[in-house]
């Protein structure tokens, strides 16, 4: 209880009374989490890229490491690199309780999305789960924060709890291609199909490296009889 109630005064103070910026560690006077400085460093993923695990390539849709493998997904859409200051306010939003960085890592998604996702192809949001035990650890669950702003913003309905993570998984970081997918196959499970059926559902990750936890998120989705999935994640790296 006592471990549960530091959570929620921890997120309370980050939420309503930010004191330094996030990448450089000044002070804020009317920013939130990031100051401007900060926000301009941000590098931006630039087309063209592959299409499934967004690593960068010169032409085609698909990189020659994506071309043999199945993918469950349409698409994916990168926003920025992981690198730097986007990589260390994503490292204080997950691990540090820094969940005011909702507002400034969420409208960077806010902004892209309106620039390069037609939303009128999009029924529903849905965030990558984190497993219960790691959820309960940290608090929240960061995708789910971030996909607030994109549902609040667009209107579009978020659904969570319905796809969830069974199994829990090593960190990726350390694995290649391989061990990656190995490590997260069968790690979902859908407990509700009829809810996803016929939806064209938007996938929400905030890393993305090469795409295999995003994959088997869909490849779980796609035998609930879904119309289409996309993906997007707020950094690759």
């Amino acid at each position: 209880m006592r471990e549960k109630l530091k959570k929620i005064s921890n997120y309370c103070l980050n939420l309503f009374f930010p004191l330094n910026c996030a990448g450089c560690g000044k002070d804020l006077i009317n920013e939130k989490g990031i100051c401007r400085e900060c926000l301009g460093k941000i590098k931006y993923v630039k087309e063209p890229y592959c299409y499934k695990c967004g690593s960068n390539k010169e032409v085609g849709f698909l990189c020659n490491k994506c071309r043999n493998i199945k993918y469950y997904f349409q698409r994916i859409y990168i926003c920025s690199l992981y690198e730097g200051i986007l990589r260390k306010c994503i490292h204080s939003f997950k691990y540090k309780e820094k969940t005011i960085l909702q507002q400034p890592l969420g409208n960077l998604l806010v902004t892209y999305i309106s620039k390069k996702i037609d939303l009128e192809e999009i029924d529903c949001l849905v965030p990558v789960p984190l497993f219960k035990s790691q959820k309960k650890r940290r608090g929240f669950n960061q995708v789910n924060l971030l996909t607030k702003k994109i549902e609040k913003h667009f209107a579009k309905p978020q659904i969570i709890n319905n796809l969830i993570r069974i199994r829990k998984t090593v960190p990726q970081f350390d694995l290649n291609r391989k061990q990656r997918r190995e490590n997260v196959k069968d790690a979902f499970e859908v407990k509700n199909p009829q809810l996803f059926k016929g939806r064209r559902i938007l996938l929400v990750d905030d890393v993305c490296t090469t795409g295999a936890t995003l994959n088997e998120c869909a490849r779980v989705l796609d035998q609930c009889q879904v119309e289409k999935i996309f993906c997007l994640a707020l950094a690759h790296g």
